[in-house]
């Protein structure tokens, strides 16, 4: 899951989110809160909201079979494919 526009993630480190952890909770009711260690992802605190939505995306990308994939790249198949035209080095069209 992506931040949406307008939405920036916020740097804590460890030692700074922890003094300032119902800061952290409420900054992640607005935007991802991403809490670093050593200047490493150590964490990221969500929206309940966020997470929820995150899980159910996860657990349908994990029901979907090889079957599935394959009939969604046929449906995408069974329309018009628009291919632009060739063109040479100096910009002009090929002659087919």
């Amino acid at each position: 899951m992506s931040t949406p526009p307008g939405k920036r993630v916020r740097r804590w480190s460890v030692a700074e989110a922890r003094a300032k952890l119902p800061e952290v909770f409420a900054a992640a009711a607005h935007a991802p809160q991403a809490i670093f260690r050593h200047n490493e992802p150590a964490a990221v605190v969500v929206a309940p909201r966020d997470f929820v939505a995150l899980e159910a995306s996860r657990a349908a990308r994990q029901r979907e079979t090889l079957a599935d994939a394959f009939a969604g790249l046929r449906r995408l198949a069974a329309g018009a494919v628009a291919l632009p035209r060739r063109r040479n080095a100096l910009g002009l069209d090929r002659r087919r």
